[in-house]
């Protein structure tokens, strides 16, 4: 059975989140671990110590009951298996040293506000557990509802380590039947034949790799890689878009500082990252 993290701090954010994590978890037999990071905030050192102590108490047990409470909900009303973890620390510190304990298939987390995946890389919790954690993130926008995956979107950059990244996919789409889009936005390197090529040999790669007969392969070409994937996203019927973490260089084309003009990327469509551990070469 799979495993998948949710983090929650109550909000109306982060039960989003968990709405999406149950119906995820219905369709890919999983089972729910709901994780809450408290952490109290110690006053002026010559506080009485009596009273801290029972002021971290009152936390701990307010917390503790809150999340006993919504693990029971879920497992009475939506008969999906949930168990919980209530741990003192920061948020990410408390995410990322669970996430390293219990070894989640997944890590679902909500995204605040109307600023989609920019707002995922940019000075969110979300952010720095897509950065640092070793497991596959879905970060899902405010507002989104799971309504089923018919087409996932998996952007490359023809590495190495991106076979693993696809496996996985697969076996996210598997009992949905979906598609499986593998795209690559290229920035006119090459000439448009010799990215046909790449892309053909990449397919092969793929083709003897992974083992699913629902793709399809998809080479967009643009100056303005930004714009590409604003558009694509904008105009194409995409339940999850996903990318590697290991694409540094496009994630600066995306999101560096030479953008200066507003991204505000599609938050009706959740993001699923992956982390790898090192650097991967380009297979061809």
């Amino acid at each position: 059975m799979k495993t998948i993290l949710v983090p929650t701090d109550f909000s109306k954010n982060a039960e989003n989140a968990i709405d999406f994590a149950i119906a995820f978890a219905k369709k890919e037999d999983a089972k729910l671990i709901l994780l809450h990071a408290y952490h109290y905030t110690y006053p002026i050192s010559d506080f009485p110590v009596e009273i801290i102590a029972e002021e971290i108490s009152a936390v701990q047990k307010n917390s503790e009951e809150n999340l006993k409470k919504l693990c029971i909900e879920i497992m009475q009303n939506k008969k999906v298996r949930c168990e919980r973890i209530c741990k003192e620390g920061l948020a990410t510190d408390v995410i990322l040293e669970v996430s390293n304990k219990i070894h989640p298939d997944f890590i679902v987390m909500g995204t605040k506000g109307a600023s989609g995946i920019q707002e995922v890389f940019f000075g969110s919790n979300t952010a720095i557990v897509i950065e640092k954690s070793q497991y596959p993130v879905i970060a899902v926008p405010d507002g989104v509802l799971f309504h089923g995956i018919k087409k996932i979107t998996y952007a490359t950059n023809y590495y190495e380590s991106d076979m693993d990244a696809i496996k996985k996919l697969s076996e996210i789409a598997e009992p949905f039947k979906a598609v499986i889009n593998v795209l690559h936005i290229a920035d006119g390197e090459f000439i448009p034949e010799g990215e046909n090529e790449l892309l053909k040999q990449f397919v092969s790669r793929v083709s003897k790799k992974v083992d699913y007969n629902n793709f399809s392969f998809q080479v967009i070409i643009g100056e303005d890689i930004e714009k590409e994937l604003d558009n694509y996203l904008k105009n194409d019927s995409t339940d999850l878009f996903s990318m590697s973490t290991l694409h540094r260089t496009l994630w600066k084309k995306l999101f560096g500082k030479s953008i200066t003009k507003r991204v505000a990327y599609h938050t009706h469509i959740p993001l699923l990252a992956f982390h790898h551990k090192k650097e991967s070469p380009v297979f061809i």
